[in-house]
């Protein structure tokens, strides 16, 4: 038959609740707490991405901001170099257009007095070989078919 025997219980029961007392104090708890320390720094790093991504997000609309103006910016200042650079063209045009009619007025004037020049030579030899034609057939000095 079974028999129960009190003094291997209330060993059994002692060692048990040493064991357990040991093993809470000794391993229990120290692995809660190091699993709460643990959870405590992943929240802590999930935070803190949560917040560098955020950081990033703003920073990528800062940076896309500054480009969109940086580009409005550069477009301005093409078109302000465009606009120089055609009124420049546009003026050294109108000089060369201008310098070319100058030039063109005071070749006409030269060949003008070139003209006026020559035309007055031509009259004047015109009349000293009028004069000269006119001494030869006066005095005899010439005759037709010579």
């Amino acid at each position: 038959m079974l028999s129960i025997n009190i003094s291997e219980l209330v060993l059994t029961a002692a060692s048990f609740f040493l064991l357990f007392f040991l093993l809470k104090y000794f391993l229990y708890d120290p692995l809660i707490s190091f699993m709460d320390e643990r959870s405590a720094r992943i929240e802590k790093g999930l935070d803190a991405e949560k917040q560098a991504l955020a950081a990033v997000q703003a920073n990528e609309m800062l940076l896309e901001a500054k480009r969109k103006e940086s580009m409005d910016r550069a477009k301005q200042i093409v078109e302000q170099a465009r606009n120089a650079d055609e009124q420049r063209r546009e003026a050294a045009l109108q000089q060369a257009r201008q310098s070319a009619e100058e030039s063109r007025s005071r070749a006409r004037e030269e060949v003008c007095r070139f003209q006026a020049g020559e035309a007055g030579k031509l009259k004047a030899d015109e009349d000293e070989l009028a004069a000269l034609l006119a001494d030869r057939l006066l005095s005899g000095g010439y005759a037709p078919g010579e």
